[in-house]
């Protein structure tokens, strides 16, 4: 199984900030059936989720040059949880940049209620280290819904 940890970017400014949709799955709530706590998306899963969504922004801010990895959680909280069928709303706003690190203030919600709120930093790496252009372009038109 691939993870979709985000379904519908649906708003984006460049270097600035960034909001998405992610509806949580059956098989996403059923991941801690085998542990006895079956009912709640995995908190982990959250960090992940405005993890792909910081590093959409930088790509799509870059023109798709460059890409994140997670470096470091500031003050992550997670105020509630999302079971099966909620639609997330995260958001990402950038409060600081450098040339090879971002950090960005992530929020999550389901609904009107708060899910989970923290700060991410990331560091910057060239595209090309890791993964063919091409396959990032095909999924930023997937992710935006483009032709």
């Amino acid at each position: 199984m691939r993870w979709q940890f985000l379904d519908k970017i649906t708003n984006i400014l460049k270097w600035e900030s960034i909001e998405a949709v992610k509806a949580v799955s059956f098989e996403e709530y059923q991941l801690y059936a085998p542990l006895g706590r079956q009912g709640a998306f995995p908190e982990s899963l959250l960090i992940e989720c405005c993890t792909e969504l910081i590093r959409y922004l930088v790509a799509y801010s870059s023109q798709e040059e460059n890409m994140t990895l997670l470096s470091e959680l500031a003050d992550f909280k997670i105020h509630n949880s999302a079971g099966r069928g909620a639609l997330l709303k995260l958001s990402a706003k950038i409060v600081e940049r450098t040339s090879d690190e971002v950090s960005a203030e992530c929020f999550i919600h389901n609904g009107d209620e708060l899910t989970a709120t923290g700060q991410l930093k990331c560091s910057i790496h060239r595209l090309s280290e890791f993964i063919d252009k091409s396959y990032i372009h095909e999924k930023m038109r997937e992710v935006y819904g483009t032709p």
